[in-house]
């Protein structure tokens, strides 16, 4: 029988095919790793799809109880509530320290003894009416009496036509127009048999004189009221008359002056009014005009 002998070589280094060494161990574990990697990819695919088919979210219940009492029933107390800061302050009084200390804003200031009663003078003087206006209704025998007419129609008719339309004197005389004394003129009367005493005070006030003349000798100290500056005296004395017409309640018993004076190189002439008992009573005046949209402004002459 033949023998198997060595070769030139040496012998056969293989391993018989049942042999097992480190070598396949390790391969048996990562496939194994390999197979379990896929397997639990697989299974969570699954369960994704699934879940995103169904859209029914998984809700798990809780452990703990669903509502859970409060130990103190009616609620905590605050420091601040009721009179638990006086309890604190009693316990403690040296334990409020400075920065608790609550300063309140000062009082505003309040208007002194002189300017309330010059306030008061001026609201006096100027919700006083003036002189010689009233809202009484006076009836026709009383307008009589105060008018000192004749003929009551024609007395109410003639003040009533003088008030709406003031007589215009005529440039040039004109033809005489023909006689009318063969046509009677027929009376209209009042239709309430009254007239106001407005009207009647408006007919009997008398206008504020004229200035006649430039006036300077005025005493030094003595309480005035600008009205105005013009470049001529006949600028004054129109505003005068002018003002005195508007003004009529506020300018009766006042005198006009007129003053010359220089600004700038250029003579003007200031209007003045004199009549006041002092420059208080002259500031009342002032208020009262510009309460009106009048211009004046208080003045002492130099």
């Amino acid at each position: 029988m033949a023998s198997i002998t060595e070769g030139r070589f040496g012998g056969d280094d293989r391993q018989p095919p049942g042999g097992k060494g480190p070598r396949n161990v390790l391969q048996m574990v990562w496939l194994c790793v390999s197979l379990g990697l896929m397997v639990a990819v697989g299974v969570w695919g699954y369960r994704l799809l699934l879940r995103e088919a169904a859209g029914i979210p998984t809700v798990h219940a809780s452990t703990g109880p669903v509502r859970t009492a409060p130990e103190v029933p009616g609620g905590s107390t605050a420091q601040n509530i009721g009179l638990s800061v006086n309890a604190v302050l009693a316990r403690n009084p040296d334990s409020m320290m400075e920065s608790d200390v609550v300063i309140l804003a000062p009082q505003g200031a309040a208007l002194s003894r002189e300017d309330l009663s010059r306030q008061s003078s001026y609201l006096s003087a100027a919700g006083a009416m003036p002189s010689g206006i009233s809202d009484d209704v006076l009836s026709a025998g009383e307008v009589l009496q105060i008018a000192g007419a004749d003929d009551p129609v024609e007395s109410i008719d003639d003040l009533l036509s003088q008030l709406i339309n003031p007589p215009v004197i005529a440039a040039a005389p004109e033809a005489a127009a023909p006689s009318s004394s063969g046509i009677p003129r027929p009376r209209t009367r009042p239709t309430n048999g009254a007239v106001t005493a407005l009207a009647v005070a408006a007919a009997q006030a008398p206008v504020a004189s004229a200035p006649q003349s430039i006036s300077a000798d005025v005493p030094a100290g003595t309480p005035l009221v600008q009205l105005g500056a013009f470049p001529s005296t006949e600028g004054a004395a129109n505003e005068w008359t002018r003002l005195s017409r508007n003004f009529a309640d506020f300018l009766r018993g006042k005198t006009p002056v007129i003053q010359q004076a220089t600004n700038g190189g250029n003579v003007i002439y200031r209007l003045r009014a004199s009549g006041f008992t002092d420059l208080e009573d002259a500031r009342r005046f002032c208020a009262l005009m510009v309460a009106e949209n009048g211009a004046c402004i208080p003045v002492s002459a130099s």
